[in-house]
């Protein structure tokens, strides 16, 4: 189902057409209709008070849900509207996720076996052998055995890929998952050595034009690779957008622009994950929820973006990434307490 759009009001308040009106808005300028709760066999209620607690959350910017395509609950929070694009932390890597995907349908990669000295012999000694066997797959799913915490600063300030191909390795690539926030960046470089596209350019566009997605920012590192692990800027909508294009199985308006199998697999477990999830998949972490599987994009400050496939949901979060550590982030408890224990049919 095509997704729709909601009026432009409903950024200074929660979405609700409960009071009257046809229960489905028709489509607006981004794509999306709004729909009531109870129309999309969602509790309206567990949804307002979702809302409600989300409110008196801190760091918390707006929230949205989607259920068989359409918007069913919005609001925003602390003055931020529609049009705000929230600059995402790891969230990021999840959304890059894409790229590789469709980077191997159009042959731009060979293979997620691909490794890391291929594309970057000069960063990966001949005599290296352990170093020599990471793979795309392995940074994918964090089970390069690099350890980037460690990583040269003085090799960083001239070289951030540099710096990351030859952080120290802890463990053998492919045996253990460690989270490592920096290592993705090392994806993004491989993509623009074997596209001459910066890994923004290759989103915009094979991903971000025929989803419409407009006007985004993205960071760069100082030499002009594109952050792999951070710093993108999208709209909210435009961010559950790409969360309705994985439960479409890659489709979008008649257009496969995702791999159906990338679709499908990168949200299921790929390794072990860390101890809070039941696995990782391709830049993306697994959980259930509600006895439902979920997987979903997280990053620092309480940003989420969550799908969980069989209740046709999808969840938008996003927080302050400035928010200091002393703040509690409580943003994903929504999903359980709240949001899909509201899924009636």
């Amino acid at each position: 189902m095509p997704i729709r759009h909601s009026l432009p009001w409903l950024v200074l308040g929660t979405l609700s057409l409960a009071c009257g009106g046809d229960p489905i808005s028709p489509p607006g300028p981004d794509g999306w209709a709004t729909a009531t709760p109870s129309s999309q066999g969602m509790d309206g209620g567990l949804l307002d008070d979702a809302g409600d607690v989300a409110a008196d959350y801190y760091s918390m910017r707006s929230l949205i849900v989607v259920r068989h395509g359409y918007i069913v609950f919005e609001r925003y929070f602390r003055g931020y509207g529609a049009d705000d694009r929230p600059v995402l932390r790891s969230i990021t890597k999840s959304i890059a996720s894409a790229a590789y995907g469709i980077a191997l349908a159009r042959g731009d990669l060979d293979s997620l076996d691909l490794r890391l000295a291929e594309v970057f012999p000069q960063y990966v000694a001949p005599t290296d052998t352990t170093r020599g066997k990471i793979t795309v797959r392995h940074l994918l799913t964090m089970t390069s055995g690099l350890n980037s915490e460690q990583a040269d600063d003085a090799i960083r300030d001239t070289s951030w890929l540099r710096a990351y191909a030859q952080a120290p390795i802890v463990t053998q690539p492919g045996t253990t998952f460690r989270y490592d926030g920096a290592l993705p960046h090392l994806l993004s470089g491989i993509l623009t050595a074997r596209t001459q596209m910066t890994l923004a350019d290759y989103m915009g566009q094979y991903l971000f034009t025929p989803l419409g997605i407009t006007g985004t920012t993205w960071e760069a590192d100082p030499q002009g690779f594109t952050s792999g692990f951070s710093g993108l800027g999208i709209r909210p909508r435009e961010l559950a957008k790409i969360g309705r294009l994985y439960l479409q199985g890659g489709m979008w308006e008649g257009q496969q622009v995702l791999p159906q199998e990338w679709a499908e697999q990168a949200g299921i477990n790929q390794a072990p994950g860390g101890a809070d999830t039941a696995g990782y998949g391709y830049l993306w972490w697994i959980s259930a929820e509600t006895g439902h599987r979920a997987f979903y994009g997280a990053g620092y400050g309480g940003q989420y973006l969550y799908m969980i496939p069989d209740l046709d949901l999808v969840v938008v979060i996003t927080g302050d990434p400035d928010v200091t550590p002393d703040v509690p982030i409580l943003h994903r408890n929504l999903i359980p307490d709240y949001i899909a224990p509201a899924v009636r049919r």
